[in-house]
């Protein structure tokens, strides 16, 4: 997602915050990953943020409410809404599958957020629990990570489907992978790339192209995925304590 708005917004001024302390929110309860999103969002209006993205799917659909309260009339963009519009905005379809983590998928807000735009079209969810913690553990293209995306999709066996949502922001890592295990023919849809286009067209207030990085835990500790997926300055890192 960050990378995504880095290179859509050349000029704004962007700051990231990872709760690295608290991850996974996808096991958590409804009720903490409310209360989890709305820290976040606390902190990142404190700094002085004037739009917020909801990145994290499971925030999205547990916390989006909360945190547009707190956000006072600020912009919030979500991930969930945004990867549902983008499906739609292929066009007629003879199926939707999500992956996503066990509570997107308990929370039923992609079927939701399907159904509004896409009625009729048929739908299938999958939870993948095994696939954050592989990712984080840098198995990009470990052995393991293949057998497990293998695995979770043989829960799709007989389901037609055209388009396939990453319905969380590890996914992308491993899409390669993902596109291998359902072939050419599925579109996969990323909605950081449906995001980056929106507050593109809004318009966001020039500054000086910075990005800060903020982690709830050791920045070292997710140095290496940084170091994947975004291939741009950096102009700070920085730890916060939840206290």
């Amino acid at each position: 997602m960050l990378a995504a708005l880095r290179a859509a917004l050349p000029e704004a001024d962007l700051l990231y915050l990872g709760d690295t302390a608290r991850v996974p929110y996808g096991t958590r309860s409804a009720a903490t990953v409310g209360t989890y999103s709305q820290d976040c969002a606390r902190w990142l209006i404190d700094q002085g943020c004037e739009q917020l993205v909801i990145a994290c799917n499971t925030a999205s659909a547990y916390g989006a409410q909360g945190v547009r309260q707190l956000a006072q009339g600020r912009q919030v963009h979500e991930v969930i809404g945004a990867g549902a519009q983008a499906a739609a905005d292929l066009g007629t379809s003879r199926g939707v599958a999500v992956l996503a983590t066990r509570g997107t998928v308990g929370s039923k807000a992609y079927l939701k957020a399907l159904q509004d735009r896409m009625p009729g079209v048929p739908l299938r969810q999958v939870a993948c629990p095994l696939l954050v913690p592989m990712v984080e553990e840098g198995w990009y293209d470990h052995e393991a990570t293949k057998s497990a995306i293998r695995t979770y999709l043989a829960e799709l066996q007989g389901f037609e489907f055209d388009r396939m949502i990453l319905g969380c922001t590890h996914y992308p890592l491993i899409r390669d992978h993902l596109q291998d295990a359902v072939g050419a023919e599925v579109r996969l849809i990323d909605s950081s790339a449906a995001i980056a286009a929106a507050l593109t067209r809004k318009g966001l207030p020039k500054g000086r192209g910075q990005t800060r990085l903020a982690f709830s835990d050791d920045p070292e500790l997710s140095a290496h995925v940084v170091a994947r997926i975004f291939p741009h300055a950096v102009h700070g890192v920085e730890r916060i304590d939840w206290g």
